[in-house]
């Protein structure tokens, strides 16, 4: 579903993908009740299979953004004509409260009550709920006659552990629709956060170890590298289908597949290449450079298989998988 969101376009403003970014703190809340340390955490309920969400959480969480944007950056948030509707909001709320520069979210969480009830009525509710459903039709349902969502509690471990790498499909989606919404004399918006840029390689040296392991061959076709200057590192899945910039997701490939293959998906057959290539990593973890460790930390061969399969729905027609 958020793979889903991030390969597709159609947005006008930064609301929706910001409006994900506030929600992925429910990845810090704990069931048990230990949350004094998540501002907002009263705004959490969480009853059997399902949490319900006090709309102030995103609030609190949507004016801190905005607010720390505007102050920095100046950047326009909308492509209507005039000043985003949380930007006026932000902007009266700084004039009233004589603020020189942004609240934090434990203040913007105890008070600034109009700021979030005003973002919650204008933003969220008038222009995100309905509009992030026809996207993401499972994410929540809106409870009638108040300013709460419900979710499923599994969204609670999901974000925990996923944290990475949906923000960093949030953060790609929201430098790429600032880059399109101000004027090219601007910074790029991806100079914003570290992890909107491109995908790299997933440590310093990777390129050396990947070499060793394909025994300086290109990991799709088997041409030899020619040591190194006709090559390239390649993300397996592409950035715009997932987000995973680690060990698991790369490959060395050399410079015609890697400019055949861009940003398509590979083959089923060369995928089932990569899932052995990690497995037989993970087997001798304990013997990788320490680098390669911690690359490797965070792999679940299940979830990565269940990406490239979302990625295969989003395709129609064999011909767009890669082949070298």
């Amino acid at each position: 579903m958020f793979n889903a969101f991030f390969s597709r376009g159609g947005m006008t403003a930064t609301y929706k993908p910001v409006f994900l970014k506030c929600l992925l703190d429910l990845g810090k809340y704990d069931v048990q009740g230990h949350n004094s340390g998540i501002p907002g955490s009263e705004w959490v309920e969480v009853d059997g299979d399902t949490v319900t969400l006090d709309l102030n959480f995103v609030a609190a969480r949507l004016v801190k953004h905005y607010w720390d944007m505007d102050h920095g950056f100046r950047f326009r948030q909308t492509s209507n004509p005039g000043d985003a509707k949380i930007v006026q909001i932000i902007r009266e709320c700084g004039r009233a409260s004589g603020l020189a520069k942004p609240p934090t979210l434990v203040e913007i969480a105890s008070s600034h009550r109009k700021a979030r009830q005003e973002a919650i009525t204008l933003v969220i509710k008038k222009q995100v709920l309905t509009y992030l459903l026809t996207d993401m039709p499972s994410l929540y349902v809106r409870v009638r006659g108040s300013d709460k969502i419900r979710l499923g509690v599994d969204i609670i471990p999901f974000f925990r552990r996923h944290r990475k790498t949906v923000l960093h499909g949030i953060n790609s989606k929201l430098a790429s629709q600032l880059e399109k919404l101000n004027s090219p004399a601007l910074h790029s918006a991806a100079e914003l956060n570290e992890d909107a840029r491109a995908p790299r390689a997933p440590y310093p040296g990777a390129r050396q170890f990947l070499d060793i392991e394909q025994r300086q061959q290109c990991f799709y076709c088997g041409k030899p590298d020619r040591a190194g200057q006709d090559s390239c590192i390649d993300h397996v899945i592409p950035a715009n289908h997932a987000f995973f910039t680690g060990m698991h997701n790369c490959v060395v490939a050399c410079a015609a597949c890697g400019l055949k293959k861009r940003r398509r998906p590979p083959a089923a057959a060369l995928f089932l290449g990569v899932l052995d290539r990690n497995d037989g990593l993970e087997g001798r973890l304990a013997r990788l450079p320490a680098a390669a460790r911690r690359s490797l930390a965070s792999y679940d061969g299940v979830w990565y298989r269940k990406t490239y399969t979302a990625s295969l729905v989003e395709h129609r027609g064999d011909a767009q998988f890669f082949r070298p």
